[in-house]
């Protein structure tokens, strides 16, 4: 890997309910033939507490012996825990490495400027109210799912 690099984070729990922590690292490499290289590093996570999360990328980063010091931009949601300027993971990183400059996540922004313009609407509230209604009743039953998909896959 390169001496200097970027990392975002994000966590999600899989099908278990087992919430996990997915770092990613962008670097180039010295010799320049491939610009960017990303690497995904997964790991459990007990709760998502700003310490806990810091502690957490720490230990991997620390594991993998990758030095805090050179870590030149980082990116998360919007969430306090991630993005807070005065106790959130970004502040705790920004302590130690002030060189690492945070950029909010643009896909978690747009996530969140599609959710507050649907939410303005109350057809579009009835509307995706009914979708999520549909799918939970759905995808609760493996049965149900799978005859859905049978119907969805018949040709008109």
């Amino acid at each position: 890997m390169a001496k200097y690099y970027g990392l975002s984070i994000d966590s999600t729990p899989d099908i278990a309910h087992i919430d996990q922590m997915t770092l990613i690292l962008r670097y180039a490499l010295q010799d320049m033939v491939q610009l960017l290289n990303v690497s995904f590093v997964f790991f459990v996570i007990e709760n998502h507490g700003a310490q806990h999360l810091f502690d957490s990328v720490m230990k991997v980063l620390t594991d993998m012996d990758i030095d805090i010091n050179n870590c030149k931009s980082q990116s998360y949601d919007n969430a306090s825990n991630m993005a807070g300027v005065y106790t959130g993971v970004q502040a705790r990183l920004k302590e130690i490495n002030p060189f690492a400059d945070f950029v909010p996540c643009s896909a978690h922004s747009l996530n969140l400027v599609g959710s507050v313009s649907a939410e303005c609407s109350r057809e579009a509230i009835s509307f995706f109210g009914v979708l999520q209604g549909v799918y939970n009743f759905l995808s609760a039953s493996p049965q149900r799912w799978a005859q859905f998909i049978d119907n969805m896959n018949k040709k008109v």
